[in-house]
Parts: structure tokens; sequence; C-alpha cells
């Protein structure tokens, strides 16, 4: 039998998310946001994993949750709600469907006061044949 894994649903969100901002001055990642008040770029898109497993053998799914930062809560609400849009309509090499979960929600970082709006989708990535 041959060994199935898949591919990091982070980054496939991450890689969709990027080919939906192309042109645009948005940042994507993985990490948190980098930088001050004076040299932060926003919007910033954070993309993290809210968990994962698979219910076969083939079927690996995720829950990822998209953290849009922007200057004020109406544009970080707007962007977010775009990007939840775009994603639930994916389908890709890496993706195989994707699911509604929270719509996008405002809010505040505690950390950083500066707003943000956040959703989570279940990603559901193509499964992967290990060589060997």
């Amino acid at each position: 039998m041959t060994a199935i894994t898949t591919t990091d649903p982070r980054a496939a969100t991450k890689a969709a998310l990027e080919r939906f901002l192309t042109g645009r001055s948005a940042t994507v990642s993985l990490r948190d946001v980098p930088g001050d008040d004076r040299t932060r770029r926003l919007p910033y898109v954070q993309v993290r994993l809210n968990g994962n497993g698979r219910d076969s053998r083939l079927n690996f799914e995720a829950t990822i949750r998209v953290l849009v930062y922007a200057r004020d809560d109406f544009d970080s609400q707007q962007l977010a709600s775009e990007l939840e849009a775009r994603l639930l309509d994916t389908s890709d090499a890496l993706i195989r469907s994707v699911s509604p979960g929270l719509s996008a929600m405002p809010s505040t970082d505690p950390d950083l006061h500066i707003p943000f709006s956040f959703f989570t989708v279940t990603v559901r990535t193509r499964p992967v044949a290990l060589g060997g």
C-alpha cells in the first residue's frame, strides 16, 4: 500500500490568498504581525491553524483562521469578507474544497492596538502519495 500525506493546509491557504491579492499592497504570512506602529505595513493577512486531522486515508481537513489587520475596522472587515468569499470558491492543485466556519468578525488586537477582522474556514487539501 502507498503511504499518503498532504500539503500543509496553512501553506495551501496562504498560496491561495496570495493569488487573490496579486497586485495589491497586502502581505500574507504564517507569522505574527511584524514591526512597530511606524514601520508596520498594512493590510497584513495572517494564516493560522486551529486544528486538523483526517477522517479517512485520503481525506485531510483543517480549520484555518485568517486574521486581516488594517488601519481601520471597516477596511479589515471588507477585505476579510472578500477573502472569505474567494476562499469558499477555491479548488486548485493543493486545495480540494473549502467550507465556511465563522464569518468575518471585527476586533482590535489587545497587544498591538490595531483593528483586525478574522474568519475561519475548513480547508480540505489534496492527498499526496509518498514515494519509496
